[in-house]
């Protein structure tokens, strides 16, 4: 019995997208390596002791580009690249200096490490790292308001995404809820009457967190929460726009129902 597949894919997606061009205009994988050779060659002169802010900046905008020939070339290389030239970056940025910087940096070193951490690329260390940088970003998450903003939605949103990703190659109970906590959390900030797309995925989401929990503990009370949160999804999803998705999550929804079938009958016999 197979369980559905974390629909992650389109969340992850968007979040690290927005990230990792909030500061450039969209640009060809041409213009990336030419502003790359450029910066490299200024990076020659610049000294670190001397001129930290120069050298932590550069290597940020290096990391930035080679992160979006990455999405472009669809290259690991080019993600492995950018997450040297962030974490020379950090060498510098600190939460007690140029936090702002610290926090983008942070964002984008998580981004490309989740993106290795889905390869076949040493993906538990990648996610960990990708994990701790999430963790990063959220703790120093700012509030507006009294309410957390979109900095804290998108890293929880994220960071649980790379727990549920963990929970399939490691520790599935632990990870699980870890995963669940953190779309839990993104849910104070995207609430459904004003981010429905968000909300609808940290749903549908939630439901395969418990369903894939639902295999190891509690087999009728999370088969229970995978359902519910997934008819949530379904309800607000706007089917008339999508229907080719729309089908696809129904297709989810049902594999969910027979494993939690499957489930119920094995615990039966088992009594």
């Amino acid at each position: 019995m197979t369980i559905d597949k974390p629909r992650i894919g389109t969340v992850i997606g968007n979040g690290y997208r927005i990230v990792a061009t909030a500061e450039f205009p969209p640009v060809t994988p041409e213009y990336c390596k030419r502003f790359i050779k450029r910066y490299q060659e200024k990076l020659e002169r610049t000294d670190p002791k001397l001129t930290p802010d120069e050298y932590a900046r550069t290597q940020r905008d290096i990391g930035t580009h080679y992160q979006q020939l990455g999405y472009f070339l669809d290259s690991e290389e080019y993600f492995e690249l950018s997450i040297s030239a962030f974490e020379e970056a950090l060498k510098i940025y600190a939460p007690d200096y140029c936090r702002e910087y610290y926090l983008l940096v942070m964002k984008k070193l998580g981004d490309s490490c989740y993106v290795l951490g889905l390869s076949n690329y040493y993906p538990e260390i990648f996610l960990k790292k990708a994990i701790f940088a999430y963790q990063e970003v959220s703790k120093f998450a700012t509030i507006r308001n009294g309410r957390f903003g979109f900095d804290y939605g998108y890293s929880q949103m994220l960071l649980a995404g790379c727990y549920l990703y963990l929970a399939y190659l490691s520790d599935p109970t632990d990870c699980s809820k870890k995963a669940i906590t953190a779309y839990e959390n993104a849910l104070e900030v995207f609430k459904p009457d004003k981010f429905p797309r968000e909300y609808i995925k940290i749903k549908y989401n939630t439901g395969i967190c418990y369903s894939y929990l639902a295999l190891y503990e509690n087999k009728t009370l999370n088969c229970n929460e995978a359902l519910l949160a997934i008819d949530e999804a379904l309800k607000l999803f706007p089917k008339d726009e999508n229907p080719e998705v729309f089908a696809d999550l129904q297709k989810g929804r049902e594999r969910i129902r027979t494993l939690c079938r499957d489930l119920h009958t094995r615990s039966s016999f088992s009594a």
